[in-house]
């Protein structure tokens, strides 16, 4: 005992010196960071240098005292030279958080040298005072060593108060000021060691995997943010204020968003002809509106067109869905705006349906639709669209809230809407008398081919009738509100019909309108725009009219919609078809779909080319753009934390509550369980993430993998009444490997408070729903269930 007491307080000059050099590199970035809790994050930052400190001090203390007396000078010399390292490494690490606002990790794998070069730009970032001052740090360690070893120190009370912070050190801190108060460099190392530790490292993209991608297909911005190449600060201007007058009150107008489904640029407007007018109410609103009929949708899916539309993200990786990845940091419409806006979510589909209410939950939605009244429950079992409500329940049920529960709001609303009776099957009420009135209207129609199809399909364009009466309605009772004059109206397309192409392209040719009382004049844009242009657009239009504390800074994949009377064909977009392959593209005036090269005019009709170059060119942006999306999306490269958490919100870490491995499953036919779990009410966030190595011929086979099914109640059946997930597919983590092993990966985050049925807390109960006859063996199956604790 005697001999590791002497050698606890020989080692007093080494670790006491440390201990006050790294307080003081803690307290100068403190002071240039300016964090919102200085005092609180002064303090837990001492506890854990301190408590830190305290640790090494008491573990080197003992290894020297049962070490031989010839290692001490060695493990002394050690211990220094580690310690003194760690200077000029919280130097860097320091500096890139002041920098980027965001935390050295092991993303620097991901650079080639002249690249980290390049970032740190050493040679403009000295001069003569900050070269004296890192003279000065450095030099401080060899100076407090000497001067301190004069003193003596009580054994007795050195100990007490190296063990009283080495134990403080263990008491809980909030996330966010465990982060600020963690040396940057000491994260640096274990993000490292972590990282080589894990031989799965197929996955990692690096930026230089997608430098040859055209940076237009990412919204051509200059970006601003080293890791983050969607970070780019958004105009001094507005194009939208152009446009718009102030609202009578000069505060933020009302915002609702109208996603219509399938609903084609051809069915009204520039091109209704096409059709023969099927939307007259539309049409009638596209000539009091902005109006752009050359806009497009960047997904053939549905519930796509949210992410896109709201959060302006960059496609998905082939087989994958938004909401069914690990969130990445991100802005969006609702999350932005929601200390101005009260903001509202109104869809006939059950919410569940593949993890729309996880989506709307991230964003902390105030209001969706969870229950119904009888009078909408029972229209929906008179008309018995398998889908959902009719669009007139859900826009009814809308002006029921405005006038019973939202009537005393002191936000202004932003409320998104998507329709789904002009969805297939095509159900929808009084389906005679639209068919009729298709049938009137398809005689206007001059191409044979198409009056012959609508003739042929009359019941279910009908339902595009059905809707812009549904429409016509809803705006005729918005009229009647005070607040209509303070009001925007979007109006766009999720994607184009099903039922109607003109040729490949029209598919994603959707219609967007800007209609409201407040607009100055009506105008016809001929400009390419897309469903990721109204976030950056809405935005910077509220941020500049209206002076909205918004960030300067965002990391959105479009850009704010562009006016042009004339055609202008310059964009660039990419589009992921309805089997969720990234495959389709359009280049300015050149369009690539299906496999095939085409020149689009001012009418968007397509003209068949072959140019060799020009398709190995279209391949290789694919390509680059698979390793852009994985980048940005799954290793959550779009904005920083410091960022994120400053304009959206504290950020929580989730904590692994649940871990269970199965070495072989064979998944037959039918339900295959997995796990159940019980949850608390206090639990804000789930995720689920199931692991699993599956042999692949081709990567085709993965659309015949089971299914992720996620039910309240365990059974031995796919129950209609208890599953609230179902769909939930599975993506590659990694390279494809043909006719091998592949690492394949589900995911699911919801809240469990915004599912009605786990709102007072239960069980839930996982599954792999295996449809196909033969059954499948999945190797090495982890289960693994997090939480985030409010």
């Amino acid at each position: 005992m005697r001999s590791w007491t002497v050698r606890f307080v020989e080692l007093f000059p080494l670790f006491a010196g440390f201990a006050v050099c790294y307080l003081l590199l803690q307290l100068a970035f403190l002071q240039l960071l300016h964090p919102a809790q200085l005092a609180a994050v002064t303090l837990v930052s001492v506890l854990i240098i301190l408590g830190n400190i305290g640790l090494i001090w008491l573990g080197v203390s003992l290894l020297m005292a049962v070490s031989p007396e010839s290692l001490h000078a060695w493990i002394r010399r050690t211990v220094f030279i580690l310690l003194y390292l760690g200077i000029p490494g919280t130097l860097i690490c320091d500096q890139y958080v002041l920098i980027t606002h965001e935390r050295l990790d092991e993303a620097v794998f991901l650079f080639e040298w002249s690249e980290l070069w390049m970032i740190a730009n050493p040679l403009q970032r000295l001069n003569v005072w900050s070269a004296a001052a890192i003279v000065l740090v450095m030099s401080l360690p060899f100076g407090l060593y000497y001067w301190l070893r004069r003193s003596r120190p009580s054994p007795v009370l050195l100990i007490s108060l190296v063990s009283l912070f080495s134990m403080v050190r263990f008491f809980p801190v909030s996330n966010d000021l465990g982060r600020l108060a963690e040396n940057r460099f000491a994260y640096f190392v274990k993000r490292c060691v972590i990282a080589l530790s894990n031989r799965d490292t197929q996955n990692i993209v690096k930026p230089t995997d997608f430098r040859d991608l055209d940076t237009e297909f990412y919204g051509g911005h200059q970006h601003v943010q080293p890791g983050n190449p969607l970070a780019h600060t958004l105009s001094s201007g507005s194009v939208l204020a152009e446009y718009l007058h102030r609202t009578s009150t000069n505060t933020p107008p009302q915002i609702k968003i109208i996603i219509v489904e399938s609903m084609s640029s051809d069915l009204f407007g520039q091109r209704g002809n096409n059709t023969g007018v099927l939307m007259p109410f539309l049409d009638s609103l596209s000539k009091k509106s902005l109006y752009f009929p050359n806009g497009f949708s960047t997904y053939q899916r549905t519930h796509n067109v949210l992410p896109a539309v709201l959060a302006s993200i960059p496609n998905t990786i082939d087989g994958n869905v938004f909401q069914q990845l690990p969130f990445p940091k991100h802005y969006s419409l609702f999350n932005l705006l929601d200390k101005y806006y009260y903001t509202q979510f109104y869809c006939g589909v059950p919410l569940s349906y593949l993890n729309m209410v996880g989506l709307m939950s991230h964003y902390d939605t105030d209001y969706q639709i969870k229950t119904w009244s009888r009078k909408h429950l029972e229209h929906k079992d008179m008309v018995g669209n398998s889908w959902g409500f009719p669009d007139e329940d859900v826009f009814q049920q809308a002006h029921f809230d405005d006038s019973v529960r939202f009537t005393h709001l002191k936000h202004p609303a932003l409320k998104v809407f998507l329709t789904i009776s002009s969805h297939d099957p095509f159900i929808y009420p009084n389906k005679e008398k639209w068919k009729n009135t298709v049938l009137e209207k398809s005689k206007n129609i001059k191409d044979i081919k198409l009056k012959s199809l609508a003739r042929s399909q009359a019941a279910d364009f009908g339902s595009f009738c059905y809707v812009d009466s549904v429409l016509k309605s809803f705006f005729s009772k918005e009229t009647q509100k005070p607040d209509f004059r303070n009001t925007i109206y979007i109006i766009t397309g999720d994607h184009g019909t099903e039922l109607y192409r003109r040729n490949a392209l029209s598919k994603y040719n959707v219609p967007l309108m800007i209609y409201s009382p407040l607009l100055k004049t009506p105008r016809i844009s001929q400009a390419f725009v897309s469903h990721n242009d109204l976030a950056p657009t809405l935005i910077n239009y509220l941020k500049t009219a209206y002076k909205l504390p918004l960030p300067d800074t965002v990391a959105f994949v479009g850009k704010e919609l562009k006016i042009s009377n004339s055609y202008k064909p310059d964009r660039k977009l990419v589009f992921t078809t309805n089997k969720l392959r990234t495959t389709d593209l359009l280049s300015d005036k050149y369009a690539w779909i299906g496999g095939k090269l085409f020149m689009v005019d001012s009418t968007l009709n397509l003209k068949p080319l072959r140019q060799p170059k020009l398709e190995k060119w279209v391949k290789q942006q694919l390509h680059a753009y698979q390793a852009f999306s994985r980048y940005t999306l799954i290793q959550d490269h779009l904005i920083d934390s410091i960022s994120y958490t400053r304009w959206v919100g504290k950020t929580f870490e989730f904590k692994r509550k649940k871990k269970r491995q199965i070495k072989t499953l064979h998944a037959i036919p039918g339900m295959n369980f997995l796990e159940s779990h019980f949850l608390k009410t206090k639990h804000s966030t789930i995720r689920i993430e199931v692991d699993c190595q599956m042999y692949l011929n081709k990567i085709s086979e993965l659309n015949d993998a089971p299914n992720l099914v996620v039910q309240s109640r365990k059974t031995h059946y796919l129950s209609k009444k208890w599953t609230i997930f179902r769909l939930v597919k599975p993506r590659i983590k990694g390279n494809f490997k043909p006719k091998d092993r592949n690492h394949v990966v589900y995911s699911l985050e919801f809240k469990p408070k915004d599912i009605a049925v786990w709102k007072k807390g239960g069980f839930l109960h996982l599954y792999l729903q295996h449809s196909v006859k033969h059954p499948i063996h999945l190797k090495d199956v982890t289960i693994q269930i997090f939480h985030q604790e409010e």
